[in-house]
């Protein structure tokens, strides 16, 4: 269910896990064990199976593996949100963790060294990137994109969509505003690491690289790191 993913071109120190999830209510239950009060009652919120099973699944594994990383039993975790969403661990502040599900896949990253962002994305084949391409991309993006084949357009503007929702986690910001989307410009043909400096509303600009790793066949997946 768990795959470790090793790429040359992440820091050591980043720890990358890529889940299948299975679609089996039978196969939830021992792991709904490992959650709390709230968790549970937010799994239960979801009438549908696929995400029920990608929200208990996804908080079981990290919960899992942060539970290795600590020390602490799974179940004793405790986690607190910033003034912006992102969640960490009460007693383990410095241990950054970032969390991404769509579909049946999920990503987790985990650090004690460095800010970390993850994204994944399941492809859509009638997704009309035009439609959201004022909010999410600059003008050269839009113009990268556009100048791929039509077959190619949504994948190279869905790894433009990863690249800065990677990066904009990995700022502590989460999902932020339509200026500073645009305001980052990635190039979405490039299969190398790609640095630069992340402007974040009233912050300054913030170092950060960025790179997308293979997922399961007609996913994106992007994982963003501080240097």
């Amino acid at each position: 269910m768990a795959t470790r993913v090793v790429h040359a071109d992440l820091p050591s120190d980043v720890e990358l896990w890529r889940l299948d999830i299975p679609q089996d209510e039978a196969a939830l239950l021992p792991m709904r064990h490992t959650l709390d009060t709230a968790e549970l009652q937010r799994a239960d919120r979801y009438r549908r199976l696929a995400d029920r099973a990608c929200f208990v699944v996804t908080r079981h594994m990290l919960r899992a593996l942060l539970a290795a990383r600590t020390g602490e039993s799974a179940e004793a975790l405790q986690f607190e949100t910033n003034a912006h969403g992102k969640p960490s661990l009460r007693d383990y502040p410095t241990l950054a963790f970032n969390v991404s599900h769509s579909g049946s896949q999920a990503l987790i990253a985990l650090s004690a060294q460095r800010t970390i962002g993850v994204d994944i994305e399941k492809l859509d084949a009638a997704l009309d990137w035009r439609e959201i391409s004022e909010v999410a991309l600059s003008a050269d993006e839009h113009t990268q994109v556009e100048s791929m084949p039509d077959d190619l357009q949504p994948q190279m503007f869905m790894r433009c969509w990863t690249a800065k929702e990677a990066l904009l986690k990995a700022t502590g910001l989460g999902i932020a505003v339509a200026d500073v989307l645009r305001a980052t410009t990635v190039d979405p043909r490039s299969e190398d690491v790609q640095c630069l400096q992340v402007r974040s509303l009233e912050r300054a600009p913030q170092p950060l690289c960025f790179r997308w790793i293979d997922g399961a066949t007609g996913y994106v997946c992007c994982i963003a790191w501080g240097e």
